[in-house]
């Protein structure tokens, strides 16, 4: 059982609401990449361990359960506009592999895949 501090409280937020843990099985997780063949960093592959259904409700997945990258700038339009997608869309090249980070209110936090720094992050 964990136990947390008496002094913690545990706020409801909507965007992780209604949702039950449910792991990548090990097998699955073991061989997953991304569509371009980088590795998952050390704390994505320990948040796939834990829990793939938030990321689900994010559109993190193709309907086989492969990663569903968009590029930067469609990930942009489709949360905040075609206008400010157009703005990014020079980046696009950049980032070709992104995904909407759950979260945010005015502002959004995307996950773009690069190469690995030395931590594998």
């Amino acid at each position: 059982m964990i136990r947390r501090p008496a002094r913690c409280r545990i706020v409801n937020v909507p965007w992780v609401e209604g949702g039950i843990p449910r792991p990548m099985p090990e097998d699955v997780l073991a061989e997953f990449v991304f569509p371009s063949g980088r590795p998952l960093s050390p704390s994505l592959r320990a948040w796939l361990a834990y829990d793939t259904s938030l990321l689900e409700r994010h559109q993190w997945f193709t309907p086989d359960g492969g990663f569903a990258p968009r590029p930067l700038d469609q990930v942009v339009s489709d949360e905040v506009g075609d206008f400010w997608g157009t703005e990014f869309s020079w980046l696009t090249g950049h980032f070709p592999e992104s995904f909407l980070l759950p979260g945010g209110s005015d502002s959004r936090r995307i996950l773009a895949v690069t190469e690995p720094d030395e931590e594998g992050e």
